[in-house]
């Protein structure tokens, strides 16, 4: 008899298509697996930076609970799932996935609004989007930032005249 191939895709978590800057600090883990007809998932392992967590035995995999201790605001983790079937099997483990935590505190919030520098008139079907800018200075030595932006309405954010993300239609519904 041959042993059978399963494979399991990297976890998402919330369905959110990249989880950076997401609102749960304890986001619910999916993930699909490939596997021969008739094979079914009786357990799972989670592994959560390296740390692994005691197997769960259950056949789901969508929106399970998070394993982990509960992510702080900007906190990062890399994510890993291992699952076992029916018949004794066992996947290798998935590739990983990370997810970040955006700000999740009221206190974690410093920024100011920012607005047209002009009176608009909401009925109006004449108003102009406003081009806000800031000037701000990087340390040396800074590897990463992260930037949170939301608008009432959409916005697209460009450093230096480059824009940043490819997502459209921000911040969407």
């Amino acid at each position: 008899m041959r042993p059978v191939t399963v494979t399991v895709e990297a976890p998402t978590f919330e369905h959110h298509r990249r989880a950076l800057g997401i609102g749960e600090s304890r986001p619910r883990i999916s993930w699909r697996t490939t596997a021969p007809a008739g094979w079914t998932q009786a357990a799972y392992e989670l592994r959560v930076d390296d740390r692994h967590h005691e197997r769960v035995t259950s056949p789901d995999s969508v929106l399970m609970p998070w394993p982990a201790d509960e992510l702080r605001s900007r906190q990062h983790a890399s994510v890993c799932v291992r699952v076992t079937g029916t018949d004794g099997s066992s996947s290798d483990w998935s590739p990983v996935a990370d997810v970040e935590a955006g700000l999740l505190r009221p206190e974690d919030w410093a920024a100011r609004p920012v607005r047209a520098p002009w009176a608009e008139d909401a009925d109006s079907d004449d108003r102009a989007p406003p081009l806000v800018r800031r000037d701000f200075t990087v340390r040396k030595g800074l590897e990463h930032a992260r930037l949170y932006a939301t608008a009432h309405g959409l916005y697209e954010v460009e450093i230096d005249g480059q824009r940043v993300g490819d997502d459209a239609m921000s911040p969407g519904w």
